[in-house]
């Protein structure tokens, strides 16, 4: 896995929030291509670790 550094590179962290409603009544593809989360944010690198942010990356097994 690595660092999550190693993820976004010169890139962005995005991060979407979701209401629980929208995740289950929708699939995925609608959600994207609909655009249905209620917010999101762009993060540099550079902006993150500014805000002394913690990120770790897990892997979840459901």
């Amino acid at each position: 896995m690595g660092q999550w550094e190693d993820h976004i590179s010169k890139g962005k962290l995005r991060v979407y929030l979701f209401s629980p409603k929208k995740v289950l009544n929708n699939d995925w593809d609608h959600i994207r291509i609909g655009k249905k989360w209620d917010k999101m944010y762009s993060f540099t690198l550079i902006q993150v670790e500014a805000m002394n942010w913690v990120i770790s990356l897990s892997k979840t097994v459901v």
